[in-house]
C-alpha cells in the first residue's frame, strides 16, 4: 500500500482518516482505496474489504480496473466530497492487448459525495438488534443521532451498572424513523439531558432495519 492520503478530519476534534491505495503486485493492478482511522494520528485501524472505494464495475462501457482516492475533502451542507481517480488500464498503463501511455489520457476524477459523518455504519436487519456503548461522560444538553432507520429505533441511558435512568428508558423513548444526520432522541417528548450531564452513562440504542451512521451530545442552539 501507498499514498495513504491521511489528514485531520476538520469536523470532529479527535478523529484522523486516511485512504491508501492498495497494490497486488502479482496482478499488477490497484483494485481499491481503503479506510484507515486514527483518535491521534500515530496509531491507526485499517478496514480493508470491502474497499472504500474500489474498481471492478463499468463506467461507460468500460472496466473500471484501478480505484484511487484523491486528497482532501470539501463540506457543502451535510455532504461531504471527495475526489478519485479511476483508470481502465493496469498499473503502468497496459491494456488487454497494448499500452495506453500509462493510461492518462484515459483516467477519471470523479466526485464522491457522501452524508456528514457517513464513512461507516453499524447496519441492523429485518430482526430487532441492540447495542450498548461503552460507560462515557458526556457534556451537552441533548442527543442526536445520525441515521436511516426504516422501523423505529428507540434509545435508553443506563448507569455504568446497566441500570436504567429513570425515565430515560426504551419504553419512554419516542420512536425514531426516517433519514436524519441530526436526529434528536426525545423520552416522551422531552430531548434535556442535563440531569445526566457529568454523569457516567452507556447509551443504549434498539435497531431494526436501519443504518446508525454517528451519534453525539450537542449544546441547544442559542
Amino acid at each position: 500500500m501507498y499514498r495513504y492520503k491521511g489528514h485531520k478530519y476538520p469536523w470532529a476534534p479527535d478523529t484522523y482518516f486516511a485512504f491508501p491505495w492498495r497494490f497486488i503486485a502479482g496482478k499488477n493492478i490497484r483494485p481499491g482505496s481503503f479506510l484507515m482511522t486514527s483518535r491521534d494520528g500515530e496509531n491507526w485501524q485499517r478496514y480493508e474489504d470491502p474497499y472504500y472505494f474500489g474498481a471492478g464495475w463499468k463506467l461507460d462501457g468500460r472496466e473500471v480496473m484501478e480505484a484511487l482516492m484523491e486528497h482532501g475533502m470539501v463540506r457543502r451542507g451535510d455532504e461531504i466530497w471527495m475526489f478519485g481517480t479511476v483508470r481502465f488500464t493496469e498499473h503502468n498503463g497496459v491494456l488487454y492487448g497494448g499500452v495506453e501511455h500509462e493510461g492518462g489520457a484515459h483516467d477519471r476524477l470523479l466526485k464522491l459525495v457522501q452524508r456528514l459523518d457517513g464513512f461507516v455504519s453499524l447496519d441492523a436487519g429485518t430482526s430487532p438488534g441492540s447495542l450498548v456503548s461503552k460507560p462515557l461522560v458526556f457534556e451537552g444538553e441533548k442527543l442526536e443521532l445520525n441515521i436511516a432507520a426504516r422501523q423505529p429505533a428507540r434509545v435508553a441511558l443506563l448507569e455504568e451498572s446497566g441500570r436504567t435512568y429513570k425515565g430515560f428508558a426504551l419504553e419512554d423513548c419516542d420512536p425514531i424513523r426516517g433519514d436524519s444526520v441530526r436526529r434528536n432522541v426525545a423520552w416522551k417528548g422531552n430531548p434535556d439531558l442535563k440531569q445526566l450531564a457529568g454523569k457516567t452513562v452507556r447509551v443504549k440504542i434498539e435497531l431494526q432495519d436501519a443504518k446508525l451512521y454517528a451519534l453525539q451530545f450537542v449544546n441547544t442552539a442559542p
